[in-house]
């Protein structure tokens, strides 16, 4: 075997209309030096199967080259990670930390203390938005209840694959565990849903956010506080078009690319809306909730 290539199985909608989808996940090659080509064969290959569409969040520049010469299309909007800092002193730990592990049980307790008085001189925390809170969901209620917030969306995954995702989600660590909350205004009416990997000390990694239209500020800005308030020193997540509306209201946000979004179809409807960008990748439709992704087996 000179290569293999992973693909996580998905059914997604487009039109009413049921596709079978594949979510491109890791490869490897035996001996790639002595055969570059190996990466577009292994993408030839699987685009010669029975996939309606094929795409992954988490392109990276080899990747991208790959995605040119097989025809993927790059979804832009989709291919940023936003950030807020919540504490400057522990983020600064946070990333001393993981090149020289041993220090940061050290310094920890010092930097809490730091960010506490930089916090009462310079008040630029994430603030709480004023009527709005969030509460806890199972996976099963987040499935229910994000049918409404899905349906605007011209390609979406089908109802039957979320609950399975959000609890596979759960079962990754490496950012803490995670939040599944819903997030209501004073009536208590439902205005956006979250999934949240946090920890104290850590840098939390939002892996859904769902909002109504013109409430994603709301939404985002209780997440931000609700990661604050467990004492993760940042937030982050992917970029997408809706809620980049939100994203421009929050104080202190800011953009890099990191990986990008790249998608396959031969399917006219669904080239159509991947031009549109209406559509739902990334997140829980995407890879960054598995744990062969993400976390270190060796």
């Amino acid at each position: 075997m000179n290569g293999f290539m992973g693909v996580i199985a998905m059914t997604m909608v487009v039109g009413g209309r049921n596709l079978r989808a594949g979510i491109l996940s890791a490869y490897m090659a035996a001996d790639p030096d002595n055969n570059p080509g190996i990466g577009v064969s292994l993408v030839r290959g699987v685009t010669a199967r029975d996939f309606d569409l094929l795409f992954t969040d988490t392109a990276n520049r080899t990747s991208l080259d790959i995605a040119r010469a097989t025809r993927f299309v790059i979804l832009p909007a989709q291919s940023l990670e936003w950030v807020k800092i919540c504490r400057p002193m522990g983020t600064a730990a946070y990333f001393l930390g993981k090149r020289l592990p041993w220090l940061a049980s050290v310094i920890t307790p010092l930097v809490r203390a730091a960010d506490i008085v930089l916090r009462r001189a310079l008040p630029s925390g994430p603030a709480r938005p004023d009527g709005v809170s969030s509460r806890p969901l199972t996976a099963a209620d987040f499935t229910k209840a994000a049918r409404s917030f899905l349906e605007p969306y011209d390609l979406k995954p089908a109802w039957a694959d979320l609950e399975w995702f959000v609890e596979q989600a759960e079962l990754q660590l490496k950012y803490g565990p995670l939040l599944i909350r819903e997030v209501v205004d004073r009536m208590g009416r439902r205005v956006g849903l979250y999934l949240l990997y946090a920890r104290r000390d850590g840098v939390a990694y939002a892996l859904q956010v769902l909002a109504l239209p013109n409430r994603e500020e709301l939404v985002i800005g209780q997440m931000i506080a609700d990661a604050a308030e467990i004492g993760s020193v940042a937030v982050r997540g992917p970029t997408s078009p809706d809620l980049l509306k939100g994203l421009f209201r929050q104080k202190g946000i800011f953009y890099h690319h990191v990986m990008g979004t790249i998608a396959w179809t031969r399917d006219p409807d669904v080239a159509e809306s991947l031009r549109g960008g209406n559509v739902f990748l990334g997140g829980l439709a995407g890879e960054t909730w598995a744990r062969i992704v993400t976390e270190d087996f060796s």
